[in-house]
């Protein structure tokens, strides 16, 4: 009883077709031996007829099967690629979530700073910065300064954050203090004194790309004249 019914566990997991196949195979053969039996065929003639009625009952099977699983795999791949465009899609939505988490830690860090804030004033006036110089401001402060922007242009640089929102929210005074000529020579001296021509130079290449990017928007479309 029991081998009886691992037998018919085994047989429940072929595929349709292949029982379908079988069943037929078994009616063929049957057929076949009845033909046999009343002599409407000789022995070699029943075995070869057996033959190639069995290969085309499994030729068939295989076809259906064949297409079954072609149908199943293109509705399958159907199903990743929406997938994967639907993680495409959450990823870039979480890109850019984190580029506005930059922009905003770097604007707070920026815009509240009451010691940033009088530098851009004084930056923006054209006055003395270092009190070396005349200024109010000690080296730290404007070092503090520059390294802020040195920060953003690293930002950018990784693409945490895009040029676009750089120019928005800080493009006035980037472009501000690439053109001083108190940060200019602020930065020369930092750079002769360390013997790097590496110090802010991230700040000089951002501030470049935002002037650049500020001028196109202003030019005047030609297509339209």
């Amino acid at each position: 009883m029991d081998k009886g019914v691992s037998v018919m566990s085994k047989f429940h997991w072929i595929t349709p077709n292949w029982r379908k196949m079988l069943i037929g195979v078994g009616l063929l053969a049957v057929t076949v031996l009845v033909c046999r039996v009343f002599c409407f065929f000789t022995t070699a003639e029943a075995v070869n007829i057996f033959l190639v009625g069995s290969l085309v009952l499994v030729t068939a099977v295989y076809a259906a099967e064949t297409a079954k699983i072609s149908k199943s795999s293109e509705k399958s791949g159907n199903a990743m690629q929406e997938q994967a465009e639907n993680t495409k899609t959450m990823l870039e939505e979480m890109r850019q979530l984190r580029k506005r988490d930059f922009i905003f830690s770097l604007n707070r860090a920026f815009y509240q700073n009451p010691q940033f804030t009088k530098v851009r004033a004084a930056i923006h006036k054209g006055d003395a910065l270092l009190e070396e110089d005349g200024g109010p401001f000690k080296r730290e402060d404007i070092d503090n300064y520059l390294n802020l922007l040195e920060e953003l242009a690293d930002h950018e640089s990784r693409g945490d954050v895009d040029i676009e929102s750089i120019e928005e929210s800080f493009g006035y005074f980037l472009v501000k203090a690439f053109h001083n000529p108190h940060v200019r020579n602020h930065i020369e001296r930092v750079r002769r004194e360390e013997q790097d021509e590496r110090y802010y130079a991230c700040f000089m290449r951002l501030a470049g790309k935002v002037e650049e990017l500020s001028q196109r928007g202003t030019q005047p479309d030609e297509t339209q004249s």
